[in-house]
């Protein structure tokens, strides 16, 4: 029953949706047009989302792809199309009150400016097909290759055989619904002309638990120096962390829960730990991720380069007291949106402040990756990426090095 949920929320979810755009475009916009809204029934509605659930189902059933990714997609669009109308009709309001205000304000009576007119309904329906274009991008763009980035990060004081030292960042896969085993097999083929020296995988990996065992085979398979090592998300949890655990247990990535392992680089030494998940969403989450960063960092060495794989970027502020060089996260998707180089909601959610790429508290160091997937088609100028991330001393650092992920 667990696997069907996403398809059961999503027809709920998405039926009312329409059911609201549909009422508010009949009630409000039909007068901007030169012809009527088309009237359409709930039970037509209802009709169209219960019959792409179950397309979506049947995908998920005789395990097709085409179904699936058909079922959900068109999901999608009808609930991206549905909540956009739902924002912008407020607009066409506006503008023809505007008009309206001005024409009350003319103090002597005029003939009728059919240009004037012309323009109000122009007007009023330029913001919501802007919308839904934009919407069409972002649905678009959430079906890009995924970008193998690379992402020099300076640290002070890092030993010199520790320098160029490359981590390939694999993070929110979702395996199962719009990325799949032959999108992660591109995009690792990708990834080793840049001979990565370590691949780390920070949880959800898999929507899909059966293709969990897959996943973990070819990312065990790429040549890394020392390997690919695991740590969880939430995703996990919610798919059942039980079976997680029984298939990583026989793949031969690691998994590293309130532990951690020493890497040895040449005559360096990298202390790798894995934090847990908190698993909740809503609640204060930083005592958990208190306790489980001191347990995943409790046998680090004081030469250690100390490097912390977290699902939860918000393990920032609590990394600086066990003297965590660098933090790789998940999670965030880049808020989904980027502009300007930042995330459009940075700042905005106090949960989770460190929504896309690099960040600074004291010493230490975070990148959140937007991911290399989704559980929800919508990505605006901000791709699916898998940062390759070069650790560097900071004295080489030049300006013209610098390089930002966009």
């Amino acid at each position: 029953m667990r696997t069907y949920l996403p398809i059961i929320f999503s027809f709920i979810i998405g039926s009312l949706m329409a059911l609201g755009a549909k009422e508010l475009l009949n009630r409000y916009l039909a007068k901007f047009w030169n012809r009527r809204m088309p009237v359409i029934s709930f039970q037509q509605i209802l009709l169209v989302f219960a019959s792409l659930a179950l397309v979506w189902a049947a995908g998920k059933l005789f395990e097709s792809r085409i179904l699936l990714v058909g079922g959900a997609s068109l999901m999608a669009i009808l609930n991206i199309a549905s909540l956009v109308l739902i924002i912008t009709i407020p607009w066409p309001l506006l503008v023809s009150f505007a008009g309206n205000t001005l024409k009350r304000r003319k103090k002597e009576p005029v003939a009728v400016d059919h240009g004037r007119r012309k323009f109000i309904k122009v007007a009023a329906g330029v913001l919501p097909v802007m919308a839904l274009g934009t919407a069409g991008s972002g649905m678009a763009g959430s079906f890009q290759a995924v970008k193998v980035s690379h992402v020099p990060m300076y640290f002070e004081k890092l030993p010199d055989d520790l320098d160029g030292f490359r981590i390939l960042h694999l993070s929110d896969l979702h395996l199962g619904y719009y990325f799949h085993l032959s999108d992660l097999e591109d995009t690792l083929r990708h990834a080793q002309h840049y001979k990565p020296d370590l691949v780390l995988v920070t949880g959800d990996v898999a929507d899909d638990l059966n293709q969990l065992p897959d996943a973990l085979d070819l990312i065990s398979q790429l040549r890394s120096v020392h390997g690919a090592f695991m740590s969880l998300g939430n995703h996990e949890y919610i798919r059942g962390i039980e079976r997680v655990y029984n298939i990583v247990s026989k793949s031969h990535v690691p998994l590293l829960v309130n532990n951690g392992h020493r890497i040895t680089h040449k005559n360096s030494h990298i202390y790798l730990g894995g934090a847990d998940d908190p698993k909740r969403l809503r609640a204060n989450v930083d005592p958990f991720l208190e306790r489980t960063t001191r347990e995943a960092m409790k046998n680090a060495a004081d030469n250690d380069f100390r490097l912390l794989m977290s699902h939860r970027p918000k393990v920032l502020d609590v990394a600086a007291r066990y003297r965590i060089d660098l933090i790789l996260s998940g999670h965030t998707h880049g808020g989904q949106i980027l502009f300007g180089g930042k995330s459009l909601f940075e700042g905005m959610v106090d949960r989770e402040p460190y929504l896309w790429g690099r960040y600074k508290k004291d010493q230490t160091q975070l990148y959140t990756s937007a991911g290399m997937g989704h559980w929800f088609p919508f990505r605006l100028n901000c791709p699916p990426e898998a940062p390759l991330i070069s650790i560097r001393n900071k004295y080489q650092k030049r300006n013209n090095l610098v390089s930002t992920v966009v």
